[in-house]
């Protein structure tokens, strides 16, 4: 028995988080984020599950005459939406596993 439980009522609660893990998957995937560099020039579209759904470039960045500042807006774009989406993960999965009763320093 570890504490208050037994190991049918631990098991119990880790088939539990499975199936609330498995939902906030699919919501993670039909939550959008959408990251920009250069005013809008370029824009990356992500879903939570870090998947790139679509990359837009402005009538300008194509105007652009400079290919490497082009890459380095894509890049900085890219970047910005997988911060995004990092920190909607996160959140989903802290809000998730928050009334579980984790030990000190664990974290999602």
């Amino acid at each position: 028995m570890i504490g208050n439980m037994n190991i049918e009522d631990l098991m119990e609660q880790a088939k539990k988080l499975q199936q609330e893990m498995q939902k906030s998957d699919k919501r993670l995937e039909e939550q959008l984020v959408v990251g920009s560099a250069g005013g809008d020039m370029v824009t990356v579209k992500m879903n939570g599950k870090f998947q790139v759904l679509r990359v837009t470039l402005s009538k300008d960045a194509l105007d652009e005459k400079d290919l490497s500042l082009l890459e380095d807006l894509v890049c900085s774009a890219f970047n910005s939406a997988l911060e995004k989406a990092q920190k909607l993960s996160s959140n989903r999965y802290k809000d998730m596993l928050g009334g579980m009763g984790l030990p000190p320093g664990f974290s999602p």
